[in-house]
């Protein structure tokens, strides 16, 4: 690096003192400073458009790429870099235009500056990237599905290995898979998914489930576009409107995808595949397709070279699902069985029908049940169309006969969302709350709220998940959601429509519906829909709900941008629209584009919740006369003003958060709602936080805080004894920290936190159970003493902050029960950490802890010492990547004869880890273990283990599993048969470390 200038006159400083002499020195070299920071800064900018351009270069010549993580982060410090440049450039020249000795402590203080920051520009413009600029991307992409095994269904799995052998098949390049609902044509493909997903044949593989309600092709290519996970690529498909164009920009980028699997599930009628921009697959871009149909002809009109029809399963291959979903133990004597037997006979070899009868039937004992069950399977009373479909229908209108009629109305609920929607549990949760589903007779003696309420409402959907009515699939940011199966959503429909008068018209590109149906409907749902305008009155004496959310759906929502240009025409509501809807009970205009509500909606006396989040609605009517309100939602609203809202006496649940109303509450306002249960709010004024104190029923808390003041008012005021949960962000926005569920119960972060000069003024609520410090200079914590008290903490997340002592965890005796129900750990980029342990800590401490996860920490050399990995005998996974120094996983300076035995380790996960030689120089005792990922951890030669009785997986690379050395010759054969090659990084080898 460059040498930063200081004046000659050495003997001159000597006498004048070091101190004194340096800050004469940066003052003399300041002008010969700046011009060595303009030209590291010029060569630092150079470098920057050097590796802009290879990125540009690798993303023209294959989409299937991304920076890595470093270069990115890299990218980020360049910039900041740069603008600290061009501050000092500015504070520079206004010096000069001033006395030489006028305010001569700022203007040392710009001098020692730029000697700092000239430092920092040269490290930046000196770091190497010896792996390169980019990683491939195209394995994150697929998400991995773990369908049920098809290896006890012989029909199925054959179906499985000949599609397998087709896709392998140069010559054939589309294939349709067809066969009657519910007969399992999605189960073989997500079986036929995972294991292309395990194997290097594809680099691409894209899952697009399309659907009877599917809509526009636009909404096929938006789906297209997420997949392929390009965030200025769908922005640009976003934003343009030519159906040409459009179809042109996604062929384009899908042609640049070589060796390409398209699977499209659920189609009902023929794609062309040149209006959408699907190029055709051929043998110079490798790429296949494969759909699956109900409907032969769908196949043909596709032209698919192959077709594969799905058979039903044969009787016996029927009766073992059956007894595998049922598992009663009357089934082992000859009188049930035959009657079972017939049972399933009546389901004609369908999956879905046997699964969901099995389940059904799971508990009954008694022989008049099953006949029963048999009697009406064998009627032709239930509702169908014709067949075998018909049958289906039967099997499921039993089942759902067979509910609670309060889960019943949770499961038509259900078929509110459009076909194959991902419902988000929460979500569909809270609207059974809305709708009083899970009201109950209060009793003085039973302790009961709206937690109360939410907790038997997810008793129910484990109800439904268990009766096989709703399936669990994976969702954004890996979370749980849940979706009704086609056939059984068609049932539910029926129902609605035929015997309750509900309206279900979500997800089909409506601009408008009937005025008949208003009239008659008592709920109606037209989620999803291109509905821009409404009838200026409507008749509907029986209509108790409305759910108009997302609404005109192509400009409600912006995948790609949630500015507010992204928002176009929206829907527009009649100022008497509301005014003779005086039964409605819930209300839904969530997602709507539309700025302002009619004053009609003042007149909705009934109203019993009314959400409005992310809408652009600035102004809402007097809430004044809304007295049996209960549920106001409000999230991500520009309204500003709440008038009325202390009138609303009876509201047990308030969401203000990320809007502009909460920082203009009127004095007194919270107080009056007495009953509020639930309250989610932001930035609030003192007062407020006063009121809040002295409401009785609060038991859920959520709020978002920007000033440290606030946070040590609401610290100090809040019963936080009393609350169930409670969600509290600090001076960060919720996307940097990690995902926080909705049952995480008491949980706190802090973002962008200096706590070593807060020690005496900082405090933790004693009953937190999951903490994150983000960006925060944080110090040892075993000194810190607001975590001394945290003896219900769970989980521990630090990311991306700083560790001025270089250490974490520090031995100390006053200590003793600390962290002592903590289960998880992760360190994450914490800046001059050194030492996670510093000795051994005292007995009790991280008795619990399950979870280890540590990464991007370049600082550290090693994890553990034997002592401490000792103590940690509840461990299951510990999990460490892209540590660059890191050298070896335990520390083989102590022990040389120390035997390392971990009972419950069930999974260790090393990743990117160049210079880790060792795991451990001691042999581990893990009888628990079962999977070993060992992945870009080239110096590592040995393993530590003599024998695994519980193992099941070895991930690794060929060449590594190669050079690995052996203490006996018979150990590598040992363990051969639990190796598993990994050619490419994916999201399956990924999900063995996500705890």
């Amino acid at each position: 690096m460059e040498s930063v200038l200081v004046p000659a006159s050495l003997e001159a400083l000597k006498c004048v003192g070091g101190p004194i002499a340096r800050r004469i020195s940066y003052l003399k070299a300041l002008e010969d400073n700046m011009e060595i920071l303009k030209r590291k800064r010029d060569e630092l900018e150079a470098k920057e458009s050097d590796i802009n351009t290879k990125l540009q270069i690798a993303e023209e010549q294959s989409n299937e790429t991304k920076p890595l993580e470093e270069v990115t982060l890299w990218m980020k410090n360049v910039e900041r870099a740069k603008i600290k440049v061009g501050n000092i450039e500015r504070s520079f020249e206004e010096h000069k235009n001033r006395s030489r000795f006028s305010n001569i402590y700022s203007r040392f203080k710009l001098a020692k500056l730029v000697v700092e920051v000239i430092q920092q520009v040269g490290e930046l413009q000196e770091r190497q990237f010896p792996e390169g600029h980019v990683i491939s991307k195209s394995t994150h992409v697929a998400v991995s599905f773990d369908p049920p095994c098809l290896s006890r269904q012989h029909t199925a799995e054959k179906t499985m290995n000949k599609i397998m052998k087709l896709l392998q098949d140069r010559a054939i390049r589309k294939i349709g898979v067809y066969g009657m609902g519910g007969v399992g044509k999605t189960t073989i493909m997500k079986n036929v998914h995972d294991k292309l997903m395990k194997s290097s044949q594809f680099d691409r593989i894209i899952w697009i489930t399309v659907s009877k309600d599917m809509g526009s092709i636009e909404t096929l290519q938006n789906r297209i576009a997420q997949e392929i996970d390009s965030h200025n690529f769908g922005k640009e498909l976003a934003s343009c409107e030519d159906k040409v164009r459009r179809a042109a920009i996604l062929s384009d980028k899908l042609k640049r995808c070589k060796n390409l699997l398209l699977i499209l599930d659920d189609v009902w009628q023929e794609i062309t595949l040149e209006e959408v921009g699907i190029p055709e697959p051929n043998a110079r871009n490798n790429c296949k397709i494969v759909l699956t149909t109900r409907l032969l002809p769908v196949c043909d009109s596709m032209e698919t070279q192959s077709t594969v029809e799905v058979n039903c399963l044969s009787d016996e291959e029927a009766w073992e699902l059956f007894v595998s979903k049922n598992g009663n133990q009357v089934l082992s004597t000859s009188e049930f069985k035959q009657v079972a037997k017939e049972v399933v006979r009546q389901c004609g070899g369908l999956p879905l029908a046997i699964v969901t009868i099995g389940r059904a039937m799971r508990r009954k004992r008694d022989i008049r049940d099953w006949r029963h069950t048999l009697d009406e399977l064998r009627s032709s009373k239930s509702p169908g169309t014709t067949g075998m479909e018909k049958r289906v229908f039967k099997i499921l209108r039993y089942s759902y006969n067979h509910l609670r009629t309060e889960v019943q109305k949770c499961f038509l609920y259900c078929a509110f969302y459009p076909e194959d929607h991902q419902i988000q549990p929460y979500d569909l949760v809270e609207y059974w709350v809305a709708e009083g589903y899970m009201d109950v007779e209060r009793s003085e003696y039973v302790e009961w709220d709206r937690e109360v309420e939410i907790n038997k409402g997810f008793m129910i959907l484990q109800e439904l998940k268990d009766a096989c009515l709703l399936e669990t699939v994976q969702g954004s940011r890996e979370s749980e959601h849940v979706k009704m199966h086609d056939l059984v959503r068609d049932l539910a429909i029926k129902i609605m429509r035929d015997e309750l008068g509900y309206v279900s018209k979500t997800g089909l590109n409506l601009t408008e519906l009937a005025k008949e149906t208003w009239k008659t409907a008592n709920k109606i749902s037209l989620m999803r829909n291109e509905i821009r305008s409404l009838p200026d009155q409507l008749n509907c004496p029986n209509l108790s709900t409305l759910l108009l959310r997302r609404n005109p759906y192509s400009s409600s929502i912006n995948t790609y941008s949630s500015a507010p240009e992204a928002y176009t025409d929206g829907i527009d509501l009649p100022e008497n629209f509301f005014s003779q809807m005086l039964a409605l009970r819930v209300l839904d205009l969530s997602e709507c584009n539309m700025t302002m509500l009619p004053t009609s909606i003042s007149h909705l006396t009934n109203l019993r919740a009314l959400f409005l989040r992310d809408t652009h609605v600035e102004g809402i009517p007097s809430l004044e006369k809304l007295k049996e309100l209960q549920l106001l939602n409000l999230h991500n609203s520009h309204i500003q003003d709440l008038s009325g809202m202390d009138s609303l006496t009876k509201l047990r649940f308030l969401d203000l958060t990320d809007t502009i109303a909460v920082r203009n509450l009127q004095a007194n306002m919270i107080a009056k709602l007495t009953l509020l249960e639930d309250l989610r709010v932001g930035d609030v004024k003192s007062g407020c936080i006063q009121e809040m104190a002295h409401l009785k029923h609060l038991v859920v808390l959520h709020m978002s805080l920007w000033s440290y003041n606030v946070y040590l008012e609401v610290i100090s005021c809040i019963q936080w004894n009393s609350l169930k949960k409670f969600k509290i962000h600090t001076f960060g926005s919720d996307d940097q920290v990690p995902q926080i569920d909705d049952d995480e119960t008491k949980a706190l972060s802090m973002c962008h936190l200096n706590l070593c000069i807060r020690l005496s003024s900082f405090r933790l609520p004693d009953n937190t159970e999951l903490l994150c410090f983000s960006n925060c200079t944080i110090p040892a914590l075993s000194t810190f003493h607001s975590v001394k008290n945290l003896k219900f903490l769970k989980k521990l997340y630090l990311e991306s902050g700083k560790v001025p002592g270089n250490c974490l965890f520090t031995r100390d005796e006053m200590y003793q029960n600390l962290f002592v129900s903590l289960e998880k750990l992760s360190v994450c980029g914490m800046d001059g950490l050194g030492i996670i342990w510093d000795g051994e800590m005292p007995i009790g401490c991280f008795a619990n802890l399950k979870v280890l996860i540590v990464a991007k920490c370049n600082g550290l050399k090693d994890i553990f010492s034997i002592s401490i990995l000792q103590q940690l005998k509840s461990i299951e996974v510990i999990k460490v990547s892209f540590c660059r120094e890191m050298e070896e996983i335990v520390a083989s300076t102590e022990g040389a004869h120390t035997k390392i035995v971990l009972p419950k380790l069930h999974t260790v996960f090393l990743r990117c880890i160049p210079e880790l030689y060792s795991i451990s120089s001691r042999n581990w005792t893990c009888d628990s273990l079962k999977n070993l990922v060992i992945w870009e951890c080239p110096r590592i030669k040995e393993l530590p283990f003599e024998s695994l009785p519980s193992l099941e997986n070895i991930y690794g690379s060929e060449e590594w599993w190669n050079t690995l050395q052996w203490d006996k010759p018979t150990s590598k054969t040992l363990f051969q048969p639990f190796f598993k090659a990994v050619y490419r990084y994916h999201d399956k080898i990924e999900e063995l470390g996500d705890y």
